[in-house]
């Protein structure tokens, strides 16, 4: 879904949800929480999905807690999981019963082989967090400046923004739904590059007239 909601679910004050088993692909967002679970002993449970190439896996506003996600995968989102607006993430469980879910970009190892990472999985990236601030800041998200920023955050702790989740035993291997199409990875990164390319080639070819008036030369 690339409209201009851009959901491919969307929960608002929704109680005792239970998405299972459904293959999220190539979307803006996802699935999208809005106050759901609304009612405060009711649980929200994400069972063996696959939220892959969406531009947001799963975005969730500050408030919203009481979910469980077990046994998902999140494959190459350009956000994983994004907290929408300011403010602190809600409690939410990122592993359930013993497991957890499948990251890509998980860098972590399994030195014992049991099919689950040895480091837990934290999403920390500071540069995701300005985002969340100032979504317009997503049209920098494949410059130079993006490593920059996180480089900087790892190297300086103190700038380093608390972890939106934590899932202490990450899948090594992605959990595909029984019946579920292969996964063919999206090329709107590939665009993203070849686009910016394109204009920073276009402004070159017009900034070359100004400097040749200036008497520069080129050899």
């Amino acid at each position: 879904n690339r409209g201009p909601s851009g959901y491919a679910i969307g929960l608002k004050d929704m109680d005792d949800i239970i998405i299972e088993e459904n293959l999220f692909l190539d979307n803006r967002i996802g699935a999208h929480l809005d106050t759901s679970p609304r009612e405060v002993d009711s649980i929200g449970r994400f069972t063996n999905n696959v939220f892959a190439y969406n531009d947001i896996g799963v975005e969730l506003q500050p408030s919203v807690r009481n979910n469980h996600f077990q046994g998902n995968s999140f494959v190459e989102n350009e956000e994983q999981v994004s907290i929408s607006g300011r403010g602190t993430p809600g409690k939410n469980l990122w592993t359930v019963n013993g497991q957890g879910n499948y990251w890509s970009d998980y860098v972590g190892y399994d030195a014992d082989h049991n099919g689950q990472g040895d480091l837990a999985y934290k999403s920390e990236r500071l540069f995701e967090n300005l985002m969340a601030q100032e979504p317009g800041l997503r049209l920098f998200l494949y410059s130079p400046a993006v490593n920059a920023i996180d480089f900087a955050a790892k190297a300086f702790p103190f700038v380093q923004p608390k972890p939106k989740l934590i899932d202490t035993l990450p899948e090594m291997q992605p959990v595909i739904p029984e019946g579920a199409p292969p996964l063919q990875q999206n090329n709107a990164t590939g665009w993203y590059v070849v686009t910016a390319t394109v204009i920073v080639l276009t402004l070159a070819v017009a900034m070359l007239p100004r400097l040749g008036q200036r008497g520069y030369t080129f050899s």
